[in-house]
């Protein structure tokens, strides 16, 4: 997944702390708009959008699952 999404994640996170700080409602986020810039933009590319896949899902759940803790931890 690399940094899909990165840029509007952290905008929302910065929308919900002002909002929390100043008290007023989150910023309104066109995610479409926030999305499709990023699938076209061309700057940190070699090429255009990705159209086969990359990396290994097994591997990377793994990790996931082996930082997160035990089943009867969390409970």
């Amino acid at each position: 997944m690399g940094r899909t999404g990165l840029a509007g994640w952290a905008r929302y996170f910065a929308s919900l702390d002002k909002a929390l700080v100043s008290g007023t409602a989150p910023e309104a986020i066109d995610w479409y708009a926030v999305e499709n810039a990023w699938a076209h933009r061309t700057t940190g590319r070699t090429t255009g959008p990705a159209t086969e896949p990359s990396g290994d899902p097994y591997a990377l759940a793994g990790a996931v699952a082996r930082a997160l803790p035990a089943a009867d931890a969390r409970t």
